[in-house]
């Protein structure tokens, strides 16, 4: 019997209704069941890749539109689900919303820095989706973001770190007088329970540091004097492992983070690396990237490269460390962000937190020895806002120098320095012999050759420059880098070696559906994954050799890792291949 039009339309209606609201039902949180850091590589998932912009001949990337939705689906296994998990946003400009199987999270703001995104309880063991929406300008002010640029833009392939709620947020290893200082930052409910901390090296345990109590966030231990390698020799880079147990003695977190240990300071007018003199000397990162760069830092004798403006991601930091390049790293341009002094010291807050994100995206990497920044001496105008945009700096466990507080940073002309160094340095409040680091050099008068920078640079030095940073490498000139090559040893410079140094280990995994994950497991290392593609494939490096377990949807398998090796800044080695379909 038809039923009557009043109730085909209620039923119609109420069907409606149900199927809106069931859209918007919140459902319960997966159950947590990780007890450690799993570092995972999205990069095959993304349905495009804005930080692969097309590029000109000379290598420069073209604009980019000031608009980017990016989205990235992947199958996450019941034993992963951590609530404390994060996506790591890194060179975000301007702005980013991240919604995560249909939960929007607040916006973000980008910086020169990382910028974490908490995923809460929204991940969920199966099939998995997060959309980064990213969009320029806006209301966003660039000194926080730290350029003028309107494009939206991502520098690397955001990436997952998988932990459970409470747990380690951070944790540092230096070498101090005392010998290896540690500490472990905690986050959650973790006060009164214990942290072990550890160090390993291919599986191998190389210290057992011991245990401390967490109290204020925080637990912190001094061990005996360092006996292995310091960096930047190339068995310097080792595990640095830490356990958190609570009240009754179960593990709750752990994780592993590759470090190296080393001394870097300023003594008797000298940089001085590991306790002998190490001037450093080299070039801005290349517009064409840091392995380009490198490969001409190389070929000219030098040892050094400067992010200006940015700061490096976490690829270029991994390479660096692996290649024994020195970094030096000035995360704010003035001429970009163009901001006052009054704009700074309000934004007093916010810049502190980006510091904060900062100090810690590069806590595992050696290679960075200099926080930089412009504008060391208080200018004609009584102010300088060089030295507040990096004061927060001081406050890294690392022992790295810091430009216009630890040491003067001053660009000097080609023609050589001149009165106008002792006029600032005196505005300073500096002595007249004071060491100060080579910012720049402004091409000036009529002969900018190579003779004529060398012969500013060596001036320099005998007024107490302790090393900095050449004008850009004349590409089409044949002879810029061997001359360079001639003159660096004369400075004192020990160029860095890019060829036959040890590199990390790759395993690749065919046979995967798109968005199953691969992971690698090492004694004394970190959990690390992969995520395949399209093409089924996905790629885990790993600092490791010897033994290592592999684990796919399919099951576990045991491998043998080898490194590979470096060569002009390129990697070569025998990739360990798994195969992974039924």
């Amino acid at each position: 019997m038809e039923r009557p039009l009043l109730v085909r339309l209620f039923i119609a209606l109420a069907a409606l209704i149900m199927g809106t609201s069931c859209s918007n039902v919140t459902h319960e949180p997966a159950q947590e069941t990780l007890d450690h850091h799993v570092h995972v590589d999205l990069d095959g998932t993304w349905s495009s890749t804005p930080w692969n912009p097309a590029r000109d001949a000379r290598g420069v990337p073209l604009p980019q539109p000031d608009e980017v939705v990016i989205t990235s689906r992947f199958v996450l296994p019941k034993d992963l689900v951590g609530h404390g998990s994060i996506l790591v946003l890194e060179g975000l400009s301007w702005t980013a919303v991240v919604t995560v199987n249909g939960h929007k999270l607040d916006a973000v703001r980008g910086g020169p820095g990382p910028v974490d995104v908490a995923l809460g309880q929204h991940l969920r063991p199966g099939e998995n989706t997060i959309t980064v929406e990213v969009s320029g300008p806006e209301d966003a002010p660039t000194l926080l973001v730290g350029h003028t640029e309107p494009a939206a833009k991502l520098v690397t392939p955001p990436r997952l770190i998988l932990r459970p709620e409470h747990g380690l947020e951070l944790v540092t290893a230096t070498l101090s007088d005392g010998g290896v200082d540690l500490r472990a930052i905690t986050r959650g409910e973790a006060e009164g329970w214990s942290v072990q901390f550890s160090a390993w090296r291919d599986g191998e345990r190389m210290a057992d540091w011991g245990t401390a109590v967490v109290s204020d966030g925080r637990a912190e231990v001094q061990a005996s004097t360092w006996s292995g390698a310091l960096w930047p020799d190339e068995d310097a880079l080792f595990m640095l492992h830490a356990t958190v147990r609570n009240a009754t003695g179960r593990v709750v977190d752990s994780g592993a983070w590759r470090t190296g240990l080393r001394r870097f300071e300023l003594k008797d007018g000298k940089t001085r690396l590991n306790g002998q003199t190490y001037p450093l000397l080299g070039l801005r990162k290349h517009n064409a990237g840091l392995e380009h760069g490198l490969r001409i830092l190389g070929q000219a004798g030098l040892n050094l490269a400067e992010f200006h403006g940015e700061v490096p991601t976490s690829a270029e930091l991994a390479l660096a460390d692996e290649l024994g390049v020195a970094l030096a790293v000035l995360p704010r341009c003035d001429g970009r962000i163009k901001a006052s002094r009054d704009a700074v010291l309000e934004a007093g807050t916010e810049l502190a937190e980006q510091d904060a994100a900062m100090i810690a995206h590069v806590a595992h990497s050696p290679s960075v020895l200099l926080w930089s920044t412009e504008g060391s001496a208080i200018n004609r105008e009584g102010y300088s806002v060089g030295r507040p945009l990096i004061k927060n700096m001081r406050a890294d466990p690392i022992e790295r120098l810091v430009a216009a507080w630890d040491i003067a940073a001053f660009a000097i002309p080609s023609t050589g320095p001149d009165e106008s160094l002792n006029e600032r340095r005196d505005r300073a409040g500096l002595a007249e012999d004071s060491p100060f680091w080579i910012l720049e050099v402004h091409l000036e008068g009529g002969d900018p050759s190579n003779e004529a920078i060398a012969a500013a640079l060596k001036a320099s030095i005998d007024a107490g420059a302790v090393g900095g940073v050449l004008p850009g490498a004349v590409e089409q000139d044949t002879s810029w880098a061997p001359f360079w090559a001639t003159v660096a040893p004369t400075l004192g410079i020990r160029p860095v070696r890019l060829n036959n140094r040890r590199a990390h280990a790759r395993v690749t995994g065919q046979g995967l559906r798109p968005g199953e994950i691969l992971s690698v497991k090492t004694d004394g290392g970190p959990h690390t994954a992969a995520v395949a593609g399209s093409d089924g494939t996905a790629t885990v490096s790993v600092w490791h050799a010897g033994p290592a377990s592999v684990g796919t949807p399919r099951g576990q398998q045991s491998i043998s890792l080898r490194p590979g090796s470096w060569s002009e800044a390129a990697w070569s080695g025998q990739t360990t291949q798994v195969q992974a379909s039924p």
